[in-house]
């Protein structure tokens, strides 16, 4: 007598399941298809994928670049009322967003973003999002301007606690603020030195698909820099800085940087780009 009900239960069980990776699927492919477009630059592409208006054809170009080479993973998707999906994503690997998509003959994959949604950086957690219904171009761009500034706030909060700890001379600080190794706590007296009244502008930063910080600076006002940073409770700032890197001397920055990147004896690789690009003269402490 229960096994119609128990067969009815297990096959809604199933095609709930089936609707499910089917939702995925496609919110996959959509994401995909914008990946591959927004890296082979096929702007055509992009405004089928989206559902745009005069103001987004204006804007796609600023949209392109702002999102060149940003990852997005898909946390969830479903389907919703009228045939829609709505998905959870992660932009860049740390930044909560949303995508509605609605079906489209005139897309290429038969499908169409509608609106758009992303956490404000104050508000990660809360489930407080800030939806796009037209305008999707600029309104994306708009906000990954906010994540920008908010990941530019925590390297120059980085910079500003690192450079009080060199006027200081506080070597604690100093090695709670790197991912130190042995190594570097030989090294951290000449790398204070060495640093010791150098200025360090921060010029861009941005959340990384890890959920770390990669930030582009330059020291001294003459030597470009790569800062990467994670997240760790061990540090004043709740951050540390777990990459440095900087081009060799004499490469063209009008094309492209070409960046030498340091894992560890971070303090150490400081002090050899400062006497590649004759920032200063190396000096051996005993």
């Amino acid at each position: 007598m229960h096994l119609p009900i128990l067969l009815f239960l297990f096959l809604g069980i199933v095609v709930s399941g089936e609707a499910r990776e089917s939702a995925m699927g496609i919110v996959g492919y959509q994401v995909a298809k914008f990946v591959d477009a927004m890296h082979l630059k096929k702007k055509d592409v992009i405004l089928q994928l989206f559902n745009t208006t005069a103001d987004d054809q204006k804007n796609v170009d600023e949209f392109m670049e702002k999102f060149q080479g940003i990852g997005f993973t898909i946390l969830s998707a479903k389907f919703i009322n009228n045939g829609k999906i709505e998905s959870n994503v992660l932009v860049t690997g740390n930044i909560p967003g949303k995508i509605f998509m609605t079906k489209s003959p005139g897309s290429l994959t038969g499908w169409k973003i509608t609106q758009l949604g992303v956490e404000k950086p104050k508000s990660v957690g809360k489930n407080k999002f800030s939806m796009c219904y037209v305008g999707l171009f600029w309104c994306a761009v708009e906000v990954l301007a906010e994540w920008e500034k908010s990941a530019m706030e925590i390297v120059n909060d980085q910079v500003t606690k690192f450079l009080d700890a060199v006027s200081s001379k506080k070597k604690d600080v100093i090695l709670q603020l790197f991912n130190t190794t042995g190594d570097d706590q030989k090294n951290v007296d000449q790398f204070m030195e060495n640093f010791k009244g150098l200025p360090i502008t921060v010029q861009s930063a941005m959340f990384n698909k890890n959920g770390g910080i990669e930030s582009n600076v330059w020291i001294a006002e003459k030597v470009p820099g790569k800062v990467v940073m994670s997240k760790s409770p061990g540090s004043p700032t709740g951050w540390k800085i777990t990459q440095l890197g900087a081009p060799k001397p004499g490469s063209d920055g009008k094309k492209r940087w070409e960046f030498s990147m340091c894992w560890v004896g971070l303090l150490w690789c400081a002090i050899e780009c400062l006497v590649d690009w004759g920032v200063i003269r190396v000096v051996i402490y005993d």
